[in-house]
């Protein structure tokens, strides 16, 4: 089920972000939760009681929506929670020109963010954009 993000969630997430290996994110808490708290929206897919996916974004609800994070538990990828989650954000920001977001040259992500209307812009990192015309 997909829901926004709230503090008390907190301790969920963490365990999300140590699943996936982000430790950066884990390395410092508090910074951590005030990115969380600052963000444009966080959310979270739970199972259960279990947090298991979560998307992070920042956006000035005008124009731009950029992706900041989206993860899921290992056990659950090719569920459908990364798919669910997207969608959800493309739905709420349908009528934003651009949406966003980086992502390591890992080409296992490629079909997934092409299958959601996104392109690739070639360079050094790998960048997806959905532009609307």
């Amino acid at each position: 089920m997909i829901q926004q993000y709230l503090d008390s969630d907190f301790d969920s997430v963490v365990s999300l972000y140590e699943q996936v290996g982000w430790g950066t994110y884990t390395n410092d808490l508090p910074l951590l939760r005030q990115a969380l708290r600052n963000s444009g929206l966080v959310l979270i897919y739970k199972e259960e009681s279990s947090v298991i996916g979560l998307i992070r974004i920042i956006t000035d609800n005008s124009v731009i929506c950029y992706i900041q994070d989206i993860l899921v538990s290992p056990n659950k990828h090719r569920h459908g929670v990364g798919t669910a989650l997207m969608k959800e954000i493309l739905s709420r920001y349908s009528e934003l020109r651009q949406i966003v977001l980086l992502t390591d040259d890992d080409q296992s992500q490629e079909k997934f963010y092409e299958s959601l209307g996104f392109d690739r812009v070639e360079g050094k990192l790998r960048s997806y954009a959905r532009l609307l015309s």
